[in-house]
């Protein structure tokens, strides 16, 4: 489980509407998902962004999101069927 707050972008909380991904998804795939590769920020001076994947029910769940050594913030989530 992480410790770290969670905060979630403008972008993250639309896509979680539409996708039907609930706040508790999210923590359980950043808890316990895979790591699955490391996103690279278009522009130098954004932060690095990494993914992590879990199954949530009978689907896998890909969350995307940035980290410091105080937050984590999600950028956005995929569901990857």
């Amino acid at each position: 489980m992480t410790y770290k707050n969670i905060e979630y972008s403008a972008h993250a909380a639309r896509r979680m509407w539409e996708r039907g991904v609930r706040r508790a998804d999210v923590r359980r795939v950043l808890a316990r998902g895979v790591w699955s590769s490391l996103h690279t920020p278009p522009l130098e001076r954004r932060d690095p962004r990494f993914s992590k994947r879990g199954v949530i029910g009978r689907r896998e769940l890909e969350v995307v999101y940035t980290e410091d050594a105080h937050r984590i913030c999600v950028i956005t989530v995929i569901w990857k069927d």
